[in-house]
């Protein structure tokens, strides 16, 4: 008698065979997280490839499609006791797209989401900074100059008070 880990194995087993062959999925396509992520892994020895794949979020499930396998609709869906968030599958899928209902995001995780972008912009505003630095500086020891020793600078004109 089969154990569940052995009838999962076989179920995931199937599904896998039935999208790399781009045969029709039947009704039995409910993963749990685990699941998927066990498919998601054959599928990739098998075609070798990362895989692009697009997931739609809605709470508790979301449907996985695994967009370059022929014909481009095989459609999975992942059930989850707890609100499916992006970083459930983030951290096995390489090339995955999120639509649906993705949670906003805490400051902290957005930081780190967007840490290279955050250091790219602080380099080239640094970057900026030290520029007008330099050249206000050029121009106020310049004028600085001038104003010391106005005759260093014959071109300049000088009012007199003469007048």
């Amino acid at each position: 008698m089969p154990t569940m880990i052995e009838g999962a194995d076989h179920k995931v087993d199937e599904i896998c065979e039935r999208l790399v062959t781009g045969q029709p999925l039947g009704d039995e396509t409910d993963l749990s997280l685990d699941e998927f992520v066990a498919l998601y892994q054959k599928i990739g020895q098998q075609v070798n490839i990362k895989q692009r794949v697009d997931i739609v979020l809605q709470n508790d499930r979301a449907f996985v499609q695994f967009t370059d396998l022929p014909p481009g609709n095989g459609i999975v869906y992942v059930k989850s006791k707890r609100r499916l968030i992006p970083g459930d599958f983030s951290r096995t899928v390489a090339n995955a797209v999120f639509h649906g209902d993705v949670l906003a995001s805490t400051f902290k995780e957005q930081i780190k989401e967007d840490r290279a972008n955050i250091l790219i912009a602080g380099a080239i505003g640094l970057f900026f900074v030290f520029l007008l630095f330099a050249l206000g500086n050029s121009v106020a020891s310049t004028y600085a100059g001038y104003l010391i020793t106005p005759d260093q600078f014959p071109a300049a004109e000088r009012v007199s008070s003469d007048n």
